[in-house]
Parts: C-alpha cells; sequence; structure tokens
C-alpha cells in the first residue's frame, strides 16, 4: 500500500434528497469510528461548514458495512466529498 491506508472514499451527496447512504466494500466502520469529510467543491463546503450534514451513530451500519449521511435537501449535485474513517 504504500505508507496509504484502506480506510478512505468519495461520495457526492444525493441530489433532492435528505439523505445518502454511502456503502464500504470492506468491515472498515464500527459504531465509535471517526468520519471525517474533505469538500472538493463549493457547494460541499457550504454543505460542511453550514452545519447541515452529520452521521448519527444510529447511522452507521456496521453488519451492512454502509453509513448513512443526512444533508440539506436542495437541488445541488456536486457536493462531493473524500472521507476517511478512524477508528
Amino acid at each position: 500500500m504504500r505508507g496509504r491506508t484502506n480506510n478512505v472514499g468519495q461520495v457526492t451527496l444525493t441530489a433532492n434528497a435528505a439523505s445518502t447512504v454511502v456503502s464500504l466494500a470492506k468491515g472498515q466502520l464500527s459504531k465509535d469510528s471517526a468520519i471525517i469529510f474533505d469538500p472538493l467543491t463549493a457547494n460541499a463546503a457550504t454543505e460542511l461548514y453550514g452545519a447541515t450534514m452529520y452521521v448519527t451513530s444510529a447511522n452507521r451500519d456496521v453488519a451492512n458495512k454502509q453509513f448513512t449521511i443526512t444533508h440539506a435537501n436542495n437541488a445541488n449535485a456536486d457536493k462531493t466529498f473524500r472521507y476517511i474513517i478512524v477508528g
């Protein structure tokens, strides 16, 4: 892996919806994990720093290897983030 980790990914929030499900290929998620987002577009930064985006403990589905992001429901289709899961 040349010094890299396998607990990263990229997601674009679903336009005209209030949530987005992220499916993971590996079991890299636990109820205690921290999910950290890095916005890649201006609309993504507005979403993150506007405090309308979050992942609750209840929305971390370890058994099915996925988590659900709650976010603002609007037509912006370019809210793209890289993310890292720690822990």
